[in-house]
């Protein structure tokens, strides 16, 4: 819902702000049924940038066909696998599967009264943050090495996961370990599959090597 009496640049800026400043709040913000429509836009923002971060690092790979097995069929999916904007749909696939398994945990196990609405909008709202990061790493490029770069990366998805361990615990109510299972479980399962990017599928391509 778009704040009333509000602009929708300055509430996108609110939720910036508020998830680098102080994500509690902003996340009381959206139980309170806050700041939807500013996040969806940042949220879009962030898919279109890691979108065009996947092209722009990926355009040299994704021409290239894989030729490790006899079996051309495999040679494909390989292939397939590397193309960018796959990896790219693949990561944000994961990362809803991801938040249901999330809300599953909470009401299911943990008997909470989450509304799933509220996490999916929680969770998206720390994309700004990728929008950020995405601009500065390509500013970034011509300082600094990928290795560098790629190493930022990871202090970032450790960084979200945490807020995303915040959110679960101010939107279900339910303690701090609690959360943190609700978060982790799930989490441990899908990165043997989709890897750290989808936590925060928005962060990937920080570098050619970050995907």
């Amino acid at each position: 819902m778009r704040e009333p009496g509000v602009g929708l640049g300055y509430a996108v800026m609110e939720v910036v702000k508020d998830s680098i400043a102080s994500p509690s709040t902003l996340f009381l913000k959206i139980k309170s049924g806050r700041l939807r429509h500013p996040v969806l836009v940042i949220f879009g923002m962030a898919a279109a940038v890691s979108l065009l971060k996947a092209f722009m690092w990926g355009s040299a790979l994704s021409g290239l066909h894989q030729n490790f097995f006899p079996d051309s069929f495999l040679n494909t999916v390989l292939s397939l696998l590397g193309n960018p904007v796959f990896a790219w749909l693949f990561s944000y696939l994961m990362y809803f599967a991801l938040l249901l398994c999330v809300y599953f945990i909470c009401t299911s196990v943990f008997a909470s009264t989450l509304e799933i609405g509220n996490l999916f909008v929680a969770v998206m709202a720390l994309s700004g943050l990728g929008v950020i990061m995405q601009v500065v790493a390509c500013i970034s490029s011509f300082l600094l090495s990928p290795a560098i770069l790629l190493i930022v990366g990871y202090v970032l998805y450790v960084w979200i996961l945490c807020l995303t361990v915040k959110a679960v615990e101010v939107l279900s109510s339910l303690s701090m370990l609690k959360a943190a299972v609700s978060v982790l479980a799930p989490f441990i399962v899908l990165f043997a599959i989709g890897g750290m990017v989808i936590l925060a599928p928005y962060l990937s391509w920080l570098s050619p090597q970050a995907r």
